[in-house]
């Protein structure tokens, strides 16, 4: 039940991946963006709405939630995800209630935008995934957005907040100031040169070298700003880009010091054990199970500027795009993108409301004697943690002891402090349950993580893909058949980015022309080389494994009727 008390502001943020499977094979299929629109055209017939005035656009609907196309690459702005962000709350519970009626929502309009693209000329079934990466490495993802208030700063943490920081954004800014004043002069003079040449051209004969002149502005206009097919092909906008990149890295040097200094100290250990819990699990190409595929494009803890696959723990672009300054604020919003969509809901509700309880406790002061060192940092503890599916393998040190801990000690730690802090101030009904089931879960991932199929997404994965996998490789234990599956990742790999459409045949490998074809003369030397030390008699098997795996995997995130849920 939803917590009585008054919480942190708390919101949700889903994507959802988008596909098409046409009715006729090799028949007509829709963009992306237009599967987008067939949707949103439906959520809006279901519920008012109003356009929203947000830079990336978009609709409010009436439950105070928001849908927009986020656009995956800035040169082909029609492939992309739909996001769906929930209206702010101040409980887990009532978070997590928005997301199932959202999820319900999105289902029952499925069928409705596939009759629309069948009007338009696409005749299909519509393929929507909450899932977390897609078969061709496209990252999607669930974030948080948490009320934090900014504890006192102290030491290096002022030194930063007061002087270095200050001094890295009027850095920033007049560098801004010295790429955009000489282009504002630059486009006020072009415009002017070119209505001035214009006037001339259009003269008979005598507007020759005019028109000449003109052409030739228009072909530099056009390399600055856009000389190739789709956006963001131009100088300018690749300069901004490059800018952009250098100054978000400038940016994040002084910001990881002035910018929630006195929570993600404590934090972010926690966010790189809550995976155990709360992971999605994913299939990679190279046949490696992760209980977190979030880690994999984890590269840093925070950031103010993503581009490309790779992704931050914790995102802080709204500090260095929109309006630095509010870094001085003590309330903030701290956005956490290191989570998953997860499809139980439990899961979801057990990540949030752990989360709620670290942030009161962080706040409080109650975490700051927990002592954990993380040797790899935050992001080599995110990614050993998550692709570790035993639990046991070391993430952490004990700064008095010097004793190392498992993602699950470090959460015990973590749940020991919270709870500590949660009885000296009277708990809330809704806080005692979560911190019960915090407990209850890690007593049964100890155990035995089985216990958690229908409550741990990782856990449900893990048996579905196990059971799958032991039909390919009969008489296998569990743990043998996963290292012959491993043995041709780097093969598999190597199909997967060169020719992930082919599939294995009857005949041995190297006799088909059709993979030789389409892996090219430099793929099959490749291939060669990978398999000298291998059985080529297995691949086919491998092969076959883990495409059956894969579709597993997907599938499970599916939303419809023929999701595994």
């Amino acid at each position: 039940m939803p917590d009585p008390s008054p919480g942190r502001l708390l919101g949700l943020e889903r994507e959802v991946a988008l596909g098409f499977q046409p009715a006729e094979e090799g028949g007509p299929s829709p963009s992306q963006l237009q599967i987008h629109e067939a949707i949103l055209a439906v959520l809006r017939e279901d519920q008012p709405s109003c356009e929203a005035l947000y830079y990336k656009g978009g609709s409010f609907l009436a439950d105070g939630s928001l849908v927009h196309f986020e656009v995956s690459q800035l040169e082909d702005p029609e492939r992309g995800l739909l996001e769906w962000a929930s209206p702010e709350t101040r409980s887990p519970e009532v978070a997590l209630a928005y997301e199932a009626a959202h999820d319900r929502a999105l289902r029952e309009a499925l069928p409705r935008a596939a009759e629309r693209l069948s009007e338009a000329g696409f005749p299909g079934r519509i393929v929507a995934l909450r899932v977390n990466e897609d078969r061709a490495g496209n990252a999607c993802g669930a974030h948080e957005s948490w009320q934090v208030e900014e504890r006192p700063r102290r030491g290096k943490a002022l030194l930063y907040a007061l002087l270095l920081h200050p001094l890295v954004l009027l850095l920033l800014g007049l560098a801004f100031l010295a790429w955009a004043l000489p282009l504002v002069v630059l486009l006020g003079a072009a415009l002017f040169l070119y209505a001035f040449v214009s006037l001339p051209a259009a003269v008979p004969l005598l507007g020759l070298p005019f028109r000449g002149l003109l052409r030739a502005m228009e072909w530099v206009g056009n390399y600055l700003v856009e000389p190739g097919p789709g956006p963001a092909q131009g100088v300018l906008a690749r300069s901004f880009v490059l800018g952009a990149r250098a100054g978000s890295w400038l940016f994040g040097l002084s910001a990881r010091h002035a910018l929630f200094s006195g929570h993600l100290p404590a934090l972010l250990p926690f966010l790189a054990t809550r995976p155990v819990f709360c992971g999605a699990g994913h299939v990679d190409r190279r046949g490696r199970f992760w209980i977190g595929p979030r880690a994999k494009i984890t590269t840093r803890p925070l950031a103010a500027f993503v581009l490309g696959t790779w992704r931050p723990m914790v995102d802080v672009k709204g500090f260095f795009f929109r309006n630095p300054w509010r870094y001085l604020l003590k309330s903030k919003r701290l956005h956490l993108v290191c989570g998953e969509a997860n499809r139980l809901e439990h899961a979801t509700w057990l990540k949030l409301a752990t989360t709620a309880a670290v942030l009161d406790a962080i706040e409080a002061g109650a975490l700051d004697d927990l002592e954990l060192e993380l040797p790899e940092g935050p992001v080599g503890a995110f990614r050993r943690a998550s692709r570790d599916p035993s639990l046991r393998a070391p993430v952490a040190r004990d700064r008095r002891s010097g004793a190392l801990l498992s993602a699950l000690e470090v959460q015990r730690r973590y749940l020991e402090a919270t709870w500590r802090h949660a009885r000296a101030s009277e708990p809330s009904p809704a806080r005692a349950a979560a911190l019960v089931a915090w407990d209850e879960a890690l007593v049964a991932l100890d155990a035995d993580p089985a216990q958690l199929a229908d409550r741990v997404d990782w856990v449900r994965k893990l048996g579905l893909l196990q059971a799958r996998l032991g039909e390919r490789f009969p008489g296998l234990e569990p743990a043998r058949a996963w290292q012959r599956l491993a043995a041709w990742g780097e093969v598999n790999a190597l199909v997967e980015a060169r020719a992930p459409a082919w599939e294995p045949g009857p005949a041995a490998l190297l006799d088909e022309p059709a993979l030789r074809a389409r892996l090219g003369r430099r793929g099959a030397r490749e291939f060669l080389a990978l398999t000298r030390q291998l059985d080529l008699r297995e691949w086919p098997t491998a092969r076959r494994a883990w495409l059956e795996l894969k579709a597993l995997d997907l599938r499970y995130h599916e939303l419809g009727a023929e999701a595994l849920l």
